[in-house]
């Protein structure tokens, strides 16, 4: 990923004012990433793990609950207790499951009625 702009390092904020990119640390660099290319979301303990196309991946230190509040709520879906979607990357789903990719993310029993419903409405 190939750095778009350069942030004020004093900003603890990880969003643009627009919430349209967010900023991450790619070694001693900040870059600032457009969310529409995060395809999903896996929480690992305090931490965050954004997954892109191309096998791309960046670990960012933050609650999944926080990052959730943060991104577009039309685009981003919780779909289990670790992990977020993108929800124009879903390629199919059934109750239990979301393949995005190669990739097969958990629907979890708290989130199935909500993420069911939500991507059925998506596709008609």
């Amino acid at each position: 990923m190939a750095p778009l702009a350069k942030n004020d390092r004093n900003s603890n904020d990880p969003f643009d004012k627009e919430g349209q990119s967010i900023w991450v640390e790619k070694g001693k660099v900040r870059v600032r990433i457009p969310v529409r290319n995060i395809l999903y979301v896996k929480a690992e303990h305090v931490y965050c793990r954004l997954f892109f196309p191309n096998d791309q991946r960046v670990l960012k230190r933050i609650s999944l609950d926080r990052l959730t509040s943060e991104l577009p709520s039309g685009k981003f879906l919780r779909v289990h207790r670790s992990y977020l979607v993108n929800v124009d990357y879903v390629e199919h789903f059934n109750a239990s499951k979301i393949l995005i990719g190669k990739t097969v993310i958990p629907i979890g029993r708290t989130w199935r009625k909500e993420a069911v419903s939500r991507l059925r409405q998506l596709i008609q």
